[in-house]
């Protein structure tokens, strides 16, 4: 999933992982929206998980999440 989220910024299909949880009325982006935010403070507070998924996905969490303050 990583992979083709960073292809679709390459490409600019994208801005980030959140332009692809629906319309912005759409009730479950919001709950996708919260999920990440969750998941990102996790990895702020566990710096060892994040190098993990970074060393997984080839780069810088922030990579994906654009909003990321991590």
């Amino acid at each position: 999933m990583a992979d083709f989220i960073k292809k679709a910024i390459e490409l600019e299909a994208i801005d980030s992982a959140g332009d692809l949880y629906g319309d912005d009325d759409d009730l479950s982006r919001d709950e996708y929206i919260e999920r990440d935010k969750r998941v990102l403070l996790y990895m702020k507070k566990h710096p060892e998980i994040r190098k993990i998924v970074e060393e997984q996905i080839g780069e810088p969490i922030t990579s994906i999440w654009k909003d990321a303050e991590v």
